[in-house]
């Protein structure tokens, strides 16, 4: 049983504490081939800096005021990761940025209009006596 718990407790620390790629960015709708790209923000980065030559200000403009409601990119923190799904046409399709480590805003492009909502990543704690 110990051994048990010390191997639990061992794969725990392994765990990733990232996004798998598959959940940081919406899926291609159609099939329609999609350039990602991701970073993370840099020190004095704004959001326009960080998605400058991917998007143009009056898209960065869009895209805050999608996001708004949900969470306000003017507070962007440094070493967070943020990714980018541009169509083939050039246009920004989806956005993500990991708020903490819990939580990823997401803003997807639905028609002419951008959607945000926020994916949380739920987990369970216990305590256990051995």
């Amino acid at each position: 049983m110990k051994r048990l718990t010390a191997l639990a407790a061992f794969l725990l620390v392994l765990l990733p504490t990232h996004l798998p790629w598959w959940l940081d960015t919406a899926r291609p709708l159609g099939g329609t081939p999609l350039s990602v790209v991701r970073g993370t923000v840099g020190r004095h980065d704004t959001l326009a800096s960080a998605l400058e030559g991917l998007v143009p200000p009056a898209g960065v403009e869009r895209l805050v005021a999608a996001a708004r409601p949900i969470h306000d990119l003017a507070r962007i923190s440094v070493g967070r990761p943020f990714g980018v799904a541009l169509g083939p046409d050039g246009l920004m399709r989806a956005f993500t940025y990991g708020i903490d480590e819990l939580r990823t805003l997401r803003v997807v492009r639905d028609g002419n209009d951008l959607r945000a909502d926020v994916l949380a990543r739920l987990y369970e704690t216990r305590v256990e006596t051995v």
